[in-house]
């Protein structure tokens, strides 16, 4: 890996300079007429030189690369099909340059051209395996604060090991060693590889024993590369455990920051309830009018905000016909597909979609009924045979199916939010007919659930309860 390392600075480093000098170069007059340059014969030599250093690196790296793609799983990673796709890409340029150079010296105003597209081929090359490289030579360097092979690490290795529930044959004195570590290294860079992304491995932390049952179960997969020993294992499996002190610490920090986003979109969503409740009272004697506001800045941030998770076309083909349709879409937009967005452009998405889908009036929510409990009204007594001409199913899909999806199930944004699983048979058996009724009907106190009652005939609430019940 760190040959591999080295290698590709090198290359990106020869192509950026062999670039650089040729825009140098072509500042000197050029005689046409013998394609002949003023420039100093130095600087040609120099240019040259770092041309034929490019060539044979490339050839090196491509030597050492194609046997891995044979080897390779079946099928390539995305990551990987780009860097080989790009790597070709370089070959032809070089080829076609070389053929200008020999054979089609007409076409050598070209040669600036070519010289760009092999330095952003490079560029992108580098871009696409240095970062992980270099990230996991970070990780060896600083593993347990001072180093993977150091014996602080080491140490710390010795007291993970046991953890790692290996065979009882295993020697984990031996593993604890500098010179199993690196041999694991080497079993990473240059086997795991074939099959892994090194990328798909340095963000993805484990604990001793998850290491070691991944590595089991990575090994048992058919390959086309030679399998890899018990020796690989055990060895691969400790160099793995001694760098993963700096990968937990890396989810830590993604948890704590994933944790104040959810923290800031709640306070977003509480804004948004206001902003809207706000501008609904905030219209001309309740004419529905929407306020003044800006228009064009209100659509670019429509735009913006939207098309970053859906085709605003889709949006316009199923649009929400009413203000309280828009306020409801925004709210489940943050809640579930985790929009991010201010309050004020909160408000201006809400105005434009109104003013474009609800033809610019805002309904005026009449107020809320005081609620009530399900144990202050007796509900609606209802058998399973009550409803036999309804089908509940188009009733649920309507107005369950937004937080309970089809099959009762619900996202697992809305389970997140304590939205229980109607198909699992613990929910099943402790809601009979008639208390599914009753919730429908009633709601449930300090949840999402409402009550339908004046949404619903108790015929519809019992078919809507009857098929609730067919759920599995």
């Amino acid at each position: 890996m760190a040959l591999s390392l080295i290698l590709g600075l090198l290359f990106l480093v020869v192509g950026i300079a062999a670039v650089f000098l040729m825009f140098h170069l072509w500042g000197y007059p050029f005689d046409h007429a013998t394609r002949t340059s003023a420039a100093p014969r130095s600087l040609m030599l120099l240019h040259r030189v770092l041309g034929f250093i490019y060539v044979i690196l490339y050839l090196v790296m491509m030597w050492k690369m194609v046997p891995r793609l044979w080897e390779y799983q079946v099928e390539l990673p995305m990551r990987t099909v780009a860097h080989m796709l790009l790597g070709m890409l370089i070959g032809v340029l070089l080829l076609l340059k070389l053929a200008i150079l020999r054979f089609f010296r007409h076409f050598e105003e070209w040669m600036p051209v070519l010289g760009v597209s092999l330095l952003g081929c490079t560029v992108l090359l580098s871009a696409l395996s240095m970062p992980f490289a270099l990230r996991e030579l970070s990780m060896a360097s600083s593993a347990g604060g001072t180093g993977v092979y150091s014996p602080e690490n080491l140490e710390r290795l010795a007291k993970l090991l046991p953890q790692a529930e290996m065979p009882a044959e295993v020697a984990l004195d031996e593993l604890a060693t500098p010179a199993a570590l690196q041999t694991g290294r080497e079993v990473l860079a240059s086997k795991c590889v074939l099959c892994h992304d090194l990328k798909t491995i340095l963000t993805q932390p484990r604990t001793p024993p998850g290491w070691w049952k991944t590595v089991e179960r990575m090994a048992s997969k058919p390959s086309f590369a030679e399998p890899l020993t018990e020796r690989d294992l055990h060895v691969v499996t400790a160099y793995l455990i001694a760098i993963s002190g700096d990968l937990q610490r890396s989810v830590k920090e993604r948890r704590i920051e994933e944790n104040r986003r959810k923290v800031a979109v709640t306070e977003v969503k509480q804004e948004m309830k206001a902003a809207v409740v706000s501008v609904d009272r905030g219209t001309d004697n309740g004419t529905g009018d929407l306020p003044p506001f800006d228009d064009a800045v209100a659509t670019k941030t429509y735009e913006t905000l939207c098309a970053q998770c859906h085709e605003l076309a889709d949006i316009e083909a199923k649009p929400p016909a009413t203000s309280e349709d828009v306020k409801n879409v925004i709210i489940r937009m943050l809640a579930e597909n985790g929009m991010e967005a201010s309050k004020e452009q909160l408000d201006l998405v809400y105005l434009h979609m109104v003013k474009k889908f609800a033809g610019g009036k805002v309904i005026v929510a009449a107020p809320k009924p005081a609620e009530v409990k399900p144990a202050d009204v007796k509900p609606v007594e209802v058998k399973p045979a009550d409803a036999p001409g309804l089908d509940g199913k188009p009733l649920y899909e309507k107005y369950c199916k937004g937080c309970h999806g089809l099959d009762g199930k619900g996202s697992a944004a809305m389970q997140a939010n304590n939205i229980p699983d109607l198909s699992s048979p613990e929910w099943q058996a402790g809601h009979d007919l008639a208390k599914v009724v009753a919730v429908l009907e009633l709601g449930v106190e300090n949840t999402k659930m409402k009550a339908f009652k004046t949404k619903m005939s108790p015929e519809e609430l019992a078919a809507v309860a009857a098929y609730v019940k067919t759920l599995k």
